[in-house]
């Protein structure tokens, strides 16, 4: 996989424009030159997803604005430029080993485009991504797998046709994810959630999987990005809690209580080690989402719990925290969750 390759040919020929030879979704396999076009006119799942994936991306472009084309247009001409890199061919492995690469990589980019326009609170949102494949022969680090090479693929959302206002949510959001592009010697996705979203507030949940090369198993960092569109600016702990309240020792008891409640306490580690884990997490504001309901805190991995146990939240409702919120702060302003808003036609 560490080896120069020729550039997937085949990869240009799925965006409209891109080829002579597009016979139907994808392209005319009898005039398949490279081994990954061969993989795929060759394995008929393959074939399947490589249709799939460009009716899908053609779907998604035809909902779009314009401009908003024209990044994911600029986002999908990076992938195909990045695949070869990541599902090269070597002469030495059998073939089925490059359909394998592809077949993941193509439900991956599927995945990407499909069913990923989110509509809530009156705001569009669309997919954005970028790829990275970069070699550090310089840097290698010894007993790794592949100490020289590291990948990344990165994906988050922006509004489409986007006020001045929500601009400044577009340009903080990409920051945010390029703050997670360096990932020496490691496998990396960062991948999003809409948690909630109206024209006052924006909740957005990232998560960072790494799978560093020798490592037992991926590590998953999970981070909210909380985002006021009137201010322009993301969420303090202070435009929700009154400074001084106490509302640190509030949250903990809550989560607390309902981490050790009987239908959850089994997977946790001892009760000593969660009361000790709890006052961290509730103070940083990356663990926190807020909506309508309430405020969620989730808890770090192997903060309260072994890896099996997943990620655990606690959701405390807003009257229950009301005597610590400050003036300004109306709950009422927030959105309902994305998970149980109907999305607009």
């Amino acid at each position: 996989m560490l080896h120069h390759v020729k550039r997937l040919r085949l990869s240009a020929l799925l965006i409209a424009g891109c080829a002579s030879h597009i016979t139907a979704a994808s392209f005319d396999c009898s005039r398949a030159a490279t081994a990954q076009e061969n993989a795929i006119c060759a394995d008929p799942s393959l074939s399947l997803l490589d249709e799939q994936m460009t009716a899908a991306y053609k779907a998604l472009l035809a909902q779009l604005s314009p401009s908003a084309a024209a990044e994911v247009r600029q986002d999908q001409h990076e992938w195909l430029r990045w695949l070869p890199q990541v599902c090269p061919n070597h002469p030495e492995q059998p073939a089925r080993k490059i359909t394998t690469c592809l077949l993941s990589e193509y439900s991956e980019q599927t995945a990407s485009w499909k069913d990923q326009l989110k509509r809530s609170g009156g705001i569009t949102f669309f997919p954005r991504i970028k790829v990275i494949a970069l070699a550090d022969k310089e840097n290698s680090i010894p007993g790794l797998m592949r100490p020289d090479f590291w990948t990344a693929r990165l994906s988050w959302p922006e509004i489409d046709r986007p006020a001045p206002q929500q601009a400044a949510w577009n340009a903080a959001v990409r920051a945010q994810v390029a703050g997670w592009k360096q990932l020496h010697s490691a496998e990396a996705t960062v991948s999003w959630e809409l948690q909630g979203a109206n024209q006052q507030f924006i909740s957005l949940g990232l998560v960072n999987s790494r799978y560093n090369y020798g490592a037992a198993h991926p590590y998953e960092e999970r981070r909210s990005f909380n985002w006021w569109v009137a201010l322009q600016r993301p969420l303090k702990a202070e435009d929700v809690f009154r400074p001084g309240s106490g509302w640190e020792t509030l949250l903990a008891d809550r989560c607390y209580a309902q981490l050790m409640s009987a239908d959850r306490a089994r997977d946790l580690y001892d009760g000593t080690t969660v009361r000790k884990a709890v006052p961290d997490a509730v103070k940083d504001i990356g663990n926190w989402s807020l909506d309508a309901r309430g405020l969620t805190v989730e808890l770090p991995e192997y903060s309260v719990a072994p890896r099996a146990a997943g990620f655990l939240s606690v959701l405390i409702p807003w009257n229950q925290l009301r005597s610590r919120l400050t003036p300004a702060f109306d709950p009422a302003a927030l959105p309902e969750p994305a998970s149980t808003t109907k999305a607009s036609p």
